[in-house]
């Protein structure tokens, strides 16, 4: 068993905001993590969580590349597990997710919760190629480096939350 994360490996009841990963994130041997694991979770942010709890995630990203081998692999959240209400809010994913599409589930965003009914995606986007059965919006390279995923970010205003901390340089912090 196993779990690695670019900022927590395993949380319970937690609030992230204004955070972010740029590192690789999971193990450089995707054949051991896929031999020698029962399970493992692997996440741009968070890896996994403990049970009846809450885990909020807000103006965030990662665009470490996420490898979890055959297991389990998201851009933010590895595993969800029992009881876990999940909320994402204006964040993004940018990495790219190395994981199973078999037994075990990967996602731009999230890579897979015990119950889908426990996860909120609001204006949080994942790198196209990747995917999200839980929600969230996918974008392109293209949108990263003219500043437009920024400009949406920027503009989001919700429930006291506000997304004027997101500011880019066009050309130079893409």
């Amino acid at each position: 068993s196993g779990v690695s994360a670019g900022i927590i490996g395993y949380v319970e009841n937690i609030y992230i905001s204004e955070s972010y990963n740029k590192g690789i994130v999971g193990v450089n041997d995707l054949a051991l993590a896929s031999s020698s694991r029962d399970w493992y979770y692997a996440g741009g942010l968070v890896g996994h969580t403990g049970n009846d709890n809450t885990l909020t995630i807000v103006n965030s990203y990662n665009v470490g590349d996420v490898n979890a081998g055959d297991k389990t692999g998201g851009g933010l959240v590895g595993y969800l597990y029992s009881g876990i209400q999940m909320t994402a809010i204006n964040s993004y994913n940018a990495g790219k997710i190395t994981a199973s599409i078999g037994k075990f589930k990967h996602g731009g965003i999230l890579g897979e919760s015990y119950s889908q009914n426990d996860v909120v995606i609001d204006n949080s986007y994942y790198l196209k190629g990747d995917s999200c059965r839980y929600g969230g919006i996918v974008f392109d390279n293209s949108e990263l480096a003219d500043g437009t995923l920024y400009k949406k970010l920027h503009e989001y205003a919700k429930d006291e939350i506000f997304g004027t901390v997101w500011k880019q340089n066009v050309g130079e912090d893409a």
